[in-house]
């Protein structure tokens, strides 16, 4: 409801690692359902100012600059499979592999996401926890 759509937050924590510069997945969420208008690849980088680019494997072709830091690449993709790809300090590092194929999407019920934050109030300095549980699989995305 509408009600319910006011109470909503969203927060994005970027935890910078130099040596992991993609945000780790797991094994569903590299399978990419193709949808004709557009297909989400979900590498994410953990720093919001990366210069990340998609490439198609095996061939290595740049394909897209469409790049959102929080989502990943947004774009109009055929099936097939791509890598991202940015560069840290002149060291190159890739992503996974995620494969985009046709298939069936499953209808996706309601669900629920549960939040927990290791304090309810903290002073400037103090470590937070933050823990999200969620259904995962192709139909559910980070």
């Amino acid at each position: 409801t509408e009600e319910e759509h006011d109470e909503m937050a969203y927060i994005y924590v970027f935890v910078q690692d130099p040596h992991i510069p993609f945000v780790p997945e797991t094994p569903e969420n590299l399978i990419i359902p193709h949808d004709f208008f557009r297909v989400i690849i979900p590498c994410r980088a953990s720093h919001p100012t990366a210069s990340v680019i998609l490439r198609s494997v095996p061939a290595r072709e740049e394909i897209s600059n469409s790049y959102d830091y929080k989502t990943g690449f947004i774009d109009n993709l055929p099936p097939g499979q791509y890598q991202c790809e940015t560069t840290v300090n002149g060291q190159t590092f890739t992503s996974d592999v995620y494969t985009v194929k046709i298939e069936e999407l499953e209808k996706v019920e309601d669900f629920e996401v549960e939040v927990k934050a290791s304090e309810e109030t903290l002073r400037a300095g103090q470590p937070l926890n933050i823990t999200c549980i969620a259904p995962s699989g192709s139909g559910f995305q980070q």
